[in-house]
């Protein structure tokens, strides 16, 4: 099972690779502020070790005690999976490596980091709700986004009715899977802290736009990159030509009067700069892990 799951930590380098090799407009764009894109960079990072922390909190909770150091490594070495199709794995991919190294059980550490999926789509998409309200958005991305919180909130505030469909499911299939749940009042306490996670990445985007345009950028727009984010990791089928998110981006800077050529280097831009950051998590992690015992 180890050796399966570094075969698919490294074969998730692949399938980055792969993607990014079909990406045609994927391109590098012209920094015109350096001390902009510093703090973009500084945020970007910062959102990631957030991310590791809300890992490691939501462990907690499913009574797993793991290091910060360890919840970095897990978290960031899977970091890539969600490029592998299907993305189940990038779900089950930090699961399997506490469950391995732990010697934890592989349905607890799975179900934590469900919900722990699940309460990072919410949260992004509801630092965006005032986006959804404005209606200005095309129709496709205001049903899509409305159906999906409304989804989401159930399943937070009403897990047990999940964990029935999944039963009923599986037993359909003839199959046995399993998922614990988490209280209501332990989300609420996690919650903050998916927030910041969020709110930091935000933060960065709007550094980002301002440091490769000229344009004024106005701050409101760090709370699309949460919501465009979220909604992009929910859709199963994106329009063609451009993704979910960089579609739902460029809308929103459109709205902000920003010039159709300038929010369409930002939108497409924005994909690169969030993928340095990955890079940057994915190095640390494998750092920690060849040269400091876990």
């Amino acid at each position: 099972m180890k050796n399966t799951l570094q075969i698919l930590i490294y074969g998730s380098v692949i399938f980055l690779l792969v993607y990014l090799f079909k990406t045609d407009n994927l391109s590098i764009p012209e920094i015109k502020n350096y001390r902009s894109f510093g703090f973009s960079i500084i945020f970007l990072i910062l959102g990631f070790l957030l991310q590791a922390i809300t890992w490691k909190i939501i462990l907690k909770n499913f009574n797993i005690g793991i290091s910060f150091k360890l919840s970095i490594i897990s978290d960031s070495l899977c970091v890539f999976m969600k490029y592998i199709p299907g993305k189940v794995m990038s779900i089950l991919g930090r699961a399997s490596y506490i469950s391995n190294t732990q010697n934890i059980s592989l349905l607890m550490t799975s179900s934590a980091s469900f919900f722990s999926q699940m309460l990072a789509l919410w949260t992004g998409l509801i630092l965006g709700i005032a986006i959804l309200l404005s209606g200005m958005l095309p129709p496709f991305v205001n049903i899509s986004s409305a159906i999906s919180i409304i989804l989401l909130t159930a399943i937070l505030i009403y897990p047990d009715i999940l964990l029935k469909i999944i039963m009923l499911i599986t037993r359909a299939l003839n199959k046995e899977i399993k998922i614990q749940s988490i209280s209501m009042g332990s989300l609420l306490g996690i919650m903050p802290y998916f927030f910041s996670m969020w709110l930091f990445w935000g933060i960065g985007f709007y550094f980002f736009s301002v440091a490769i345009t000229q344009y004024d950028v106005d701050k409101y727009i760090m709370l699309a990159f949460p919501f465009a984010t979220s909604l992009a990791i929910i859709a199963f089928i994106a329009p063609g030509g451009i993704g979910i998110r960089e579609g739902t981006l460029l809308g929103f800077l459109l709205l902000l009067s920003l010039p159709l050529s300038e929010a369409t280097t930002i939108a497409i831009s924005s994909r690169l700069w969030f993928l340095f950051g990955e890079v940057i998590y994915f190095v640390t992690g494998l750092t920690l892990k060849n040269f400091m015992k876990t």
